[in-house]
């Protein structure tokens, strides 16, 4: 009864399109993954083959396909995504929401091709307990299918390899990748990335831990950094994460516990271009930030400071967890200790030209760079044609 007044209560706020979906041939699911990872990437680059989206949370309903699922006296989400593509007919259904169990479910009633595209990392405590409950399991029964799954890195297509069936390719960050790395001199600074969170009391998605025990290192570090940068003679930028209140109460936070120091904090907006931002400053550091791998993957010094609490699920967060790596490594840390910052700061600053080159030849494991998603279009093409 719960569901029906749910369904009752967004077609009513929804705004209705009377006419028939447009013909296409690559049809984007799910509005709120495209404007996550910015749809201007797709008006770019596939504008000229034929795009459209359908919005499967329903702020958009298209009453003509609702009637053809009165029509056969079923009226579900999954009826409703089936005639949507169906009559769109696209060659191409493409998500950029990875762990869509909704997704995973269309390929068996549809003729389309089914891609999904895997835009961050992917944690325990980001997920419900059915997404968490397949990427655990070690062996399980094969109940979906997608056609093509881009990943981060091998370890994501293992884990979604051993529930879903299907073609698996790692391309790293498919957002970075459409960013061109700037070659220009870098300012000798340190850069962080903000993972502040502000809604302390808020529970953390499938756990039942809040986001306040999760910031409660933070204000240690931020002491640590302030003497550090003062002792080292280095200025301090921040990217910020949070948008609207948040991101002004996270300024505050920032403003509150490094008030011995001056610092240049650079909001979160969608007008900031983040990627050439972190491309201007030589050391990059995060807590554990998709943007710190992404700093990575594009040749940049990139410290990885996991002094958030080692407890589950937070630690599947961490840098390194999710690929089996060692807790401790030559930038990363899982310790809430200053030696650890300052061995992870020293090798970021200090480090020797040759011994990042090692380290970068071995990041395939992590993340990847694939310039301008050469092996997406590759696919995409080959589908098209």
């Amino acid at each position: 009864m719960n569901n029906f007044f749910n369904l009752l209560f967004k077609f009513f706020k929804a705004k209705w399109i009377f006419r028939r979906p447009n013909k296409c041939k690559i049809l984007g699911f799910n509005n709120l993954g495209f404007k996550r990872i910015n749809s201007k990437f797709f008006k770019r680059y596939l504008a000229d083959v034929g795009f459209e989206v359908i919005h499967t949370n329903f702020e958009k309903i298209n009453i003509f396909i609702l009637f053809k699922c009165l029509m056969n006296f079923k009226i579900n989400s999954q009826e409703y995504y089936k005639h949507y593509i169906n009559e769109s007919d696209p060659k191409i259904v493409l998500s950029l929401i990875d762990n869509s169990k909704k997704f995973w479910m269309l390929k068996e009633n549809i003729k389309a091709k089914t891609i999904f595209i895997q835009p961050g990392m992917r944690c325990h405590f980001f997920a419900d307990n059915f997404y968490r409950k397949n990427f655990t399991k070690k062996k399980k029964k094969k109940k979906y299918t997608v056609d093509f799954m881009f990943v981060i890195n091998d370890f994501y297509g293992i884990k979604y390899n051993s529930f879903i069936n299907g073609t698996i390719r790692s391309i790293g960050s498919f957002k970075n990748n459409f960013q061109k790395k700037t070659l220009k001199k870098k300012i000798k600074e340190i850069c962080f990335i903000s993972s502040f969170r502000a809604l302390k009391e808020n529970q953390i998605y499938a756990s039942n831990l809040t986001w306040g025990y999760y910031n409660k290192n933070f204000n240690f570090f931020l002491k640590w950094l302030a003497m550090y940068s003062r002792k080292n003679n280095l200025k301090i930028n921040i990217i910020g994460k949070n948008f609207g209140i948040a991101g002004i109460i996270e300024e505050d936070y920032y403003k509150q516990n490094l008030k011995e120091i001056k610092f240049n904090y650079f909001p979160a907006s969608d007008k900031r271009e983040t990627y050439k931002l972190l491309d201007k400053f030589e050391y990059v550091f995060a807590i554990d930030s998709t943007l710190g791998l992404e700093n990575l993957a594009r040749g940049g010094r990139t410290g990885f400071i996991g002094n958030t609490p080692n407890s589950y699920p937070l630690s599947t967060r961490k840098f390194g967890w999710n690929e089996n790596l060692n807790k401790n490594g030559k930038y990363w840390t899982v310790e809430n200790s200053p030696k650890e910052f300052k061995r992870i700061f020293n090798f970021v600053i200090k480090g020797k030209k040759n011994e990042w080159i090692k380290e970068f030849k071995k990041l395939k494991k992590v993340i990847q760079f694939d310039e301008n998603n050469q092996i997406f279009f590759k696919i995409i093409n080959k589908i098209l044609n």
